[in-house]
């Protein structure tokens, strides 16, 4: 009698790990999802390693109904992902538990793509944007004189994976004193965001090109 228990909880543990198996095919449409498992990792809810690649995404907030950036080309490594291989297999919801890291490999922004973006945050809607090899050339306004600036990215200190360099600021083409461009790169730096994020975050080094922002390819990486 054991036997034959033994043996119908191995069927219905083969057949859930099928299930399983078939869930996460779904979720691979749109979407090019490399997962690096074993069985028993799997039955337990366990996937080592997952590698996903898309051409194009949007990204954001979406809980909040914040505005969404199109990127493009991205390439992101997962690991350590734990999910709820239960609900897995009865709904097909991927209930992610837990994640050790992830990296972002490869990921483009083009200049057309990010200024729409810009241009749908608040009080930015005639926002003007020109992505150089270097810097950014941005300019806006909030209903006074115009404000212009020019932007680079910097190797990060202190677990940033970069910093920001502003200079040239003009507003209504006055220069402003570099303490208080200064002060105000402080506060609106995303990098410290980046850094209270729930799970270690690997960011390979980004760049800005002609016509398009770029994070990966030869220029090293650098971690959250």
């Amino acid at each position: 009698m054991d036997l034959f228990i033994a043996l119908a909880e191995y069927e219905r543990e083969k057949i859930r790990e099928r299930t399983i198996r078939g869930r996460l095919e779904k979720a691979r449409r749109g979407l090019r999802v490399a997962p690096e498992y074993t069985a028993e990792g799997l039955r337990r809810g366990e996937v080592a390693r997952v590698v996903l690649e898309a051409e194009s995404a949007l990204v954001g907030e979406v809980a909040r109904g914040r505005p969404l950036l199109r990127v493009r080309d991205v390439r992101v490594v997962a690991r350590g992902l734990r999910f709820n291989p239960g609900r897995l297999a009865a709904t097909g919801g991927l209930e992610v538990l837990d994640l050790d890291g992830l990296s972002i490999e490869r990921l483009r922004v083009d200049e057309a793509d990010l200024l729409a973006f810009v241009r749908e945050q608040k009080g930015l809607r005639r926002a003007s944007l020109a992505l150089e090899d270097g810097l950014a050339r941005a300019t806006v306004g909030f209903g006074g004189p115009a404000v212009t600036a020019r932007v680079r990215f910097l190797p990060g200190r202190d677990g940033a994976p970069f910093a920001l360099a502003v200079d040239g600021v003009r507003v209504g083409g006055v220069p402003l004193p570099s303490f208080l461009v200064d002060w105000v790169v402080r506060h609106l730096d995303p990098t410290p965001r980046l850094r209270r994020l729930p799970v270690a975050v690997t960011l390979a080094a980004p760049r800005i090109l002609s016509g398009r922002l770029e994070i990966g390819g030869d220029a090293g990486a650098a971690t959250r």
